[in-house]
């Protein structure tokens, strides 16, 4: 991956690793101590997601700024904070960046795991 350095296939157990750890860690935990929050829900309701969150550690709503740049925030991992939108979107780049050899190579390493977290792709 580019901004990581690191080639697909490691990037890919990375990624695999990270959410069954986390995966892992939240099967012994009470279900009323944690929230699963999903980015591309994120990207598709910023409103209702942070209401969501606020109802889910008690504290009152705020609104999400209609240009998420003209606040203090600490978002990373998402390439949007980087470019000059203001806006909380969905970033599908992905999809005409990677050739097919990526997509496979990802979909064997992650496959298993990403139809457990929901994803419902190759």
């Amino acid at each position: 991956m580019k901004h990581t350095g690191v080639d697909m296939a490691r990037a890919a157990r990375q990624w695999r690793h990270y959410n069954l750890e986390a995966h892992r860690v939240q099967r012994h935990l009470p279900r009323d101590s944690w929230m699963l929050l999903g980015y591309e829900a994120l990207c598709a309701d910023p409103q209702g997601t942070l209401d969501r969150i606020s109802c889910f550690i008690g504290v009152d709503p705020a609104a999400v700024p209609s240009n998420f740049k003209s606040g203090k925030h600490h978002i990373i991992g998402n390439s949007m904070r980087l470019k000059g939108i203001g806006e909380i979107r969905e970033d599908k780049s992905w999809l005409s960046v990677l050739d097919e050899d990526d997509v496979q190579v990802i979909s064997r390493i992650t496959g298993s795991t990403s139809h457990l977290l929901g994803y419902e792709w190759p």
